[in-house]
């Protein structure tokens, strides 16, 4: 899915304003619904009690303010959104997840042995995969937990060595006799092999990016920018172009909001004109604010209010 745009709120009350008409008056650097018929803001909260919902009303658009920009502040609206047309996705904050496999060594008899660990990169666009082998003697004295720390320490201390190596990278623990692989960062994927013995392999936790991660949210709006056409901050002919603002924050987790629905364009005129897509990423905090009487109130009363258009 190619998104429109995207709106980012930090702090403040979210889709909460109501009856405001004069649309510089919003709350500041808020995401808000307006009642395109109305001409006004919708109190998403109010109407749940009033037994309302999105479907009681035709035409809405997203808002946000920022009265930092320009000299009344810079509000944005999206195009008008048919609200019959209309479908949402909600997803809420999720912390990526590095990979995690673990190996648990059996026992190794009563010979000594050379035993084999092979650690295969395998990120996308470094075919033919990179494999590094560790390999350690096992003693027949050795314990299956002393084994695991000696693949371990032959692990990180030849891990700590590569220098500028771009593939997956890992680190070693062990509880028992349990060797425990963590890739090194978010995204790394790697597989794991042996040679001279038959562990049980079993991965603990697959890589995810996670949602609504201030790096994701970043990106977001750097390929916002890109389609508003602010490419280049600096020219020779125009000079110094202001600073596009960024309001996602490093410490910001962010639940992600989708709003599809039509484009505003003929298709007769521009064929390539189908969905579009406006994200609003709302720092978790907005949608379930101590403020409220319930810490879940404000949550509940959004999930309500949107509910008859969010798809799975």
């Amino acid at each position: 899915m190619k998104f429109s745009r995207i709106f980012v709120q930090n702090t403040g009350t979210a889709f909460e304003d109501g009856g405001t008409s004069d649309f510089n008056n919003l709350p500041d650097q808020t995401v808000q619904l307006i009642d395109t018929v109305a001409g006004e803001s919708i109190n998403t909260s109010a109407e749940v009690g009033s037994n309302n919902d999105i479907t009681d009303f035709s035409r809405v658009q997203l808002a946000f303010r920022d009265s930092t920009i320009a000299d009344n502040g810079l509000v944005e609206l999206s195009p008008v959104i048919p609200v019959g047309e209309l479908e949402m996705t909600n997803l809420s904050h999720a912390n990526p997840q590095q990979q995690q496999v673990t190996v648990t060594i059996p026992s190794t008899g009563a010979v000594d042995k050379m035993l084999t660990v092979k650690i295969t990169d395998l990120e996308q666009g470094h075919q033919p995969f990179n494999r590094r082998s560790y390999q350690v003697e096992a003693k027949s004295s050795d314990t299956d937990a002393e084994v695991a720390q000696k693949f371990a320490d032959a692990i990180n201390e030849a891990e700590d060595q590569i220098n500028g190596f771009e593939g997956a990278s890992v680190s070693a623990s062990t509880s028992g006799a349990d060797l425990i692989l963590t890739a090194n960062q978010v995204g790394d994927i790697f597989d794991v092999a042996t040679r001279n013995f038959d562990p049980s392999i079993t991965t603990n936790t697959n890589p995810t990016d996670g949602v609504g991660t201030y790096e994701q949210v970043s990106k977001y709006e750097q390929n916002d920018r890109g389609t508003l056409g602010n490419y280049v901050q600096s020219t020779n002919l125009l000079g110094s172009l202001p600073e596009d603002p960024e309001y996602a924050h490093p410490s910001g987790e962010y639940d992600l909001l989708t709003f599809s629905f039509p484009g505003d364009s003929e298709k007769a005129v521009n064929k390539s004109i189908d969905s579009q897509h406006y994200i609003v990423a709302l720092e978790a905090a907005v949608l379930g604010n101590a403020t409220e009487s319930s810490s879940d109130a404000r949550t509940d009363d959004f999930v309500e209010f949107f509910d008859p258009v969010i798809v799975s």
